[in-house]
């Protein structure tokens, strides 16, 4: 019930407001059947996308992102300042990821938001109000079926998949402002989110790869592409530095490369490359799609670019 609510709102933008048991019917096949239709409520699309990243921004804990998220799906007006809702957010969504409905539930949520609505210039729409409802509502049930429940764990990886997969440009939009902040990729981040979804009977990795591909060689994907390349150019060259420094060492030659080895990311992106390569998904059936994608146009422009950055390194 939770994941099909999950989808009704976030893909369809229409939902059932009353979930409540005797709405709902398990059919002998195994499906989920709901029953009385009068309190629905429908999202735009635009604001779909934001609320799904909202929900990325608590479960990695960026209060900041949330607070904005507020500010563009137009609960707050656009001058609104805040900077003081940041501490007052973190203070009710803190610990979601482990919690469960019987110690953290969307009642307490709403009890602790209240306040906030008359504290903050908050607007909040119809179905803003409906969506609480219907999770309070599925709430009570899973407290009586599992109180040991933890929703915000079973909506992260059902999120980090549509940001990860979904090729739509509001979306993609929304992974490049979540991944890419102030300047930096954020690797921890994209870490999170592929940690989530590559155990996935739905994962694709070689799929993933194509559309990321095809991302970063948009005009939207421009920005990212160019930190990209610049992050794998300074951790391959901090790379040569240490291995220099190792082979130096090993023939008695002291040469130092100290303030040349702070590469924090490197570690992170060896990481990644490796929760890749042990994705449940990359098998020898993947063996001839990865070939295509190396193949690709957009790989050896990725490759020349990297190419090119480190040969500017290396003769200036």
């Amino acid at each position: 019930g939770f994941q099909c609510c999950l989808r009704q709102l976030l893909e369809e933008g229409y939902f059932h407001a009353d979930p409540h048991p005797g709405n709902l019917l398990a059919t002998p096949d195994g499906k989920l059947a709901y029953l009385d239709f009068g309190m629905m409520s429908s999202v735009e699309p635009s604001y779909r996308y934001r609320l799904l990243e909202s929900v990325v921004h608590i479960v990695i804990g960026d209060f900041e992102g949330l607070a904005q998220d507020y500010v563009k799906l137009d609960f707050l007006p656009p001058e609104t300042d805040v900077t003081s809702l940041i501490p007052e957010l973190t203070d009710i969504f803190g610990g979601v990821m482990e919690a469960t409905v019987s110690t953290f539930g969307f009642n307490r949520i709403i009890r602790k938001l209240s306040p906030l609505l008359y504290k903050y210039p908050f607007k909040l729409p119809t179905y803003y109000l409906l969506i609480f409802r219907s999770a309070a509502t599925l709430e009570g049930i899973a407290i009586k079926l599992n109180p040991n429940f933890q929703p915000f764990n079973e909506t992260y990886p059902y999120v980090a998949q549509r940001l990860l997969t979904d090729s739509s440009p509001e979306l993609r939009t929304c992974l490049q402002e979540i991944v890419y902040q102030d300047g930096d990729i954020q690797w921890h981040v994209l870490e999170e989110l592929l940690g989530q979804v590559r155990t996935s009977r739905k994962f694709d990795i070689s799929a993933l790869l194509n559309q990321g591909l095809e991302f970063l060689y948009s005009e939207q994907g421009s920005i990212l592409r160019n930190a990209l390349v610049e992050e794998m150019v300074s951790s391959i060259e901090n790379l040569s530095y240490k291995t220099l420094g190792q082979i130096t060492a090993s023939v008695g030659f002291a040469v130092n490369v100290t303030g040349k080895l702070e590469s924090p990311n490197l570690e992170r992106m060896e990481k990644i490359g490796a929760m890749i390569i042990q994705s449940s998904r990359f098998d020898l059936e993947s063996v001839p799609k990865m070939l295509e994608l190396l193949l690709k146009q957009e790989t050896q422009q990725l490759g020349q670019q990297i190419a090119s950055e480190i040969a500017k390194r290396m003769f200036r």
